[in-house]
């Protein structure tokens, strides 16, 4: 692969016995900016290629860390359907990914009852370039935390998807541009919706699309 200097985009689904990437084997080019690993069960570290800008990640448990390399920052779009590796992602820090515009991140492993971790201090803050956020699967999510969400000035579609436990959401000071939200499978915030015409209620009432559970609040 390191012959192909106009090469843009590498997908490799289902190769079990990949281990790591040889940096002596990649592509020696600016041009490439999509990596997808999927299915990839020895699979132990992600390519750092600084000039990457969209990287997609799925069904790779041996994932847990990011070693020396870490991720390459100028990253626009990050998938990650692999939970130990959203948990080392999250470590190091979202905030490090300042232009990135698309985040996809499975919490199936991460114990937290807040997104993003507010414990954790600074390192939490979403980047603000973020433009779609989805969250899936954060099992002991209670609230979306409002440092972690401030500043977030063109958020337009946020997607939350099996959270069972979450209570809450920003105000709507915090999202003043989200133009989408679809909630689907949080049952508490569902019902607190359902119920609350005032405080929760307020926070959803700017947004033009809002989507529960396959139903259209308000359109």
């Amino acid at each position: 692969m390191d012959k192909l200097g106009r090469l843009q985009m590498i997908r490799i689904h289902n190769c079990g016995n990949l281990v790591c990437f040889l940096e002596c084997g990649l592509p020696v080019t600016t041009n490439l900016k999509s990596v997808w690993l999927v299915g990839c069960g020895k699979l132990q570290a992600v390519p750092n290629l600084y000039f990457l800008r969209h990287l997609y990640v799925a069904y790779c448990p041996r994932l847990k860390s990011l070693g020396e390399g870490a991720l390459p920052t100028n990253l626009t779009s990050l998938t990650i359907y692999e939970p130990d590796f959203s948990k080392a992602v999250m470590e190091w820090g979202l905030h490090r990914f300042t232009f990135l515009t698309r985040l996809n991140i499975d919490g199936s492993c991460i114990d937290a009852e807040s997104f993003p971790q507010e414990e954790m201090g600074v390192n939490t803050k979403l980047p603000t370039s973020l433009t779609h956020l989805f969250i899936y699967s954060f099992k002991n999510l209670r609230k979306l935390s409002s440092n972690g969400f401030r500043n977030l000035p063109s958020l337009q579609a946020l997607w939350i998807y099996n959270c069972k436990k979450l209570k809450s959401i920003p105000r709507k000071e915090m999202l003043p541009s989200l133009l989408l939200l679809y909630i689907r499978y949080c049952p508490v915030l569902k019902e607190r919706c359902k119920r609350d015409k005032g405080k929760q209620w307020s926070n959803l009432a700017h947004i033009p699309c809002v989507e529960i559970d396959g139903r259209f609040i308000h359109e």
